[in-house]
């Protein structure tokens, strides 16, 4: 007796979860936010706005930081993962971090690209990339404790930035 593998339960299975997968890529990437994430990642990072505004001591960079926001908005509500959330977010802190670092911060600004490695990790982990979900659980943790360390040293090196122009 030949099996119709149209008619295999499991098989009909998988293709109902790649079609919902799909499906829900498709409605994140219509979001008028996922252009925002896009815009944001073209102009800070291809257009090097991020490097030149992080010219200005300490206000550059956390304007920059405030640009970055949406796309931890994007990842905890719209994606609705917190391991995701949690990975760009430390992203986003870390290039806040460095780029605060007179001068180096500014060169460092020029190669980390954060708004652009987010967006590639949204759009993977939103596509089903089973290689960026490992990772981004795999670094759940690790970013969790990073992110509160990034939080701490960005405010000391704010006021310390700031005892420097008093």
């Amino acid at each position: 007796m030949k099996i119709d593998p149209s008619q295999d339960p499991t098989l009909l299975a998988l293709q109902g979860q790649e079609a919902k997968q799909e499906q829900k890529r498709l409605n994140l990437q219509n979001d008028p936010l996922f252009s925002t994430l896009k815009n944001v990642a073209k102009y800070m990072d291809e257009y090097y706005i991020d490097p030149i505004i992080g010219l200005w001591p300490a206000v550059g960079d956390i304007i920059s930081f405030f640009c970055s926001a949406p796309f931890v908005y994007y990842a905890l509500v719209r994606v609705r993962s917190v391991p995701l959330t949690l990975a760009v977010a430390f992203n986003i802190l870390l290039d806040t971090l460095l780029g605060i670092i007179p001068v180096l911060g500014d060169i460092f600004d020029i190669f980390h690209k954060a708004n652009s490695k987010n967006l590639t990790l949204i759009m993977n982990y939103v596509s089903g990339d089973q290689a960026t979900k490992r990772e981004v659980n795999q670094k759940a943790t690790y970013a969790a404790i990073a992110i509160a360390v990034c939080v701490v040293l960005i405010i000391v090196l704010i006021r310390w930035l700031s005892s420097m122009f008093e």
